[in-house]
């Protein structure tokens, strides 16, 4: 009540009333007076003014889409050689393909992992001749042919036509054109030993 009565819900303080000190309000005074001069405006049946509607906020903007790139690009498949004697040049491997080396040179074996096109086969390798343009062989009854340089130890038949079997000790022969003027070459033609004579005389 808005009395000076000693109440806890008395608007104004003790003798406040006696002494017309209307502004000498208790606490819970303080705010009915505050809350009636906030609010004179509404007296007279008024409806109360209400504020502006609170402000919606606009919706939060999503980020653009994402822009996923082109597809990935394949690359294109691997050129395979041409199987068969697809045409290769000098110094080109062969092993796989020893009909592919041009005209005046031989698919000459090095060993069982390499074969190159060469005219002339280096004095280390094997030097059979899987193919090219193959010579023909001192035998024709040779299954491999033996180019320059190549060793014929154990074939000396069997060097390609125009060269020759020379021996350079009696560990090692080679098929050359003409033998090494040194030394260290017996240069001996190296020819197979004669067969062995039959076991019966009478044997034709």
């Amino acid at each position: 009540s808005y009395a000076d009565k000693n109440e806890v819900s008395a608007a104004l303080n003790t003798g406040a009333c006696s002494s017309q000190q209307w502004d000498d309000t208790t606490c819970s005074g303080t705010y009915l007076k505050n809350y009636v001069r906030a609010n004179v405006a509404t007296c007279g049946n008024k409806p109360p003014t209400t504020g502006a509607p609170p402000a919606t906020l606009a919706p939060v903007a999503t980020g653009t889409p994402t822009v996923t790139g082109a597809p990935a690009q394949t690359n294109a498949p691997a050129v395979t050689s041409a199987p068969g004697n697809t045409q290769c040049k000098e110094w080109d491997g062969c092993l796989h393909n020893p009909g592919c080396c041009p005209t005046g040179t031989l698919c000459l074996k090095d060993n069982d992992y390499y074969a190159q096109c060469l005219v002339t086969c280096p004095s280390s390798w094997d030097c059979t001749v899987l193919g090219g343009s193959t010579p023909a062989p001192i035998d024709p009854s040779c299954s491999q042919v033996i180019a320059k340089y190549g060793a014929c130890t154990t074939a000396p038949l069997c060097c390609a036509s125009g060269l020759t079997c020379f021996k350079k000790d009696k560990y090692y022969a080679q098929c050359l054109e003409t033998c090494p003027a040194t030394s260290s070459w017996d240069c001996t033609v190296h020819v197979p030993p004669p067969p062995p004579p039959p076991i019966d005389p009478s044997c034709a």
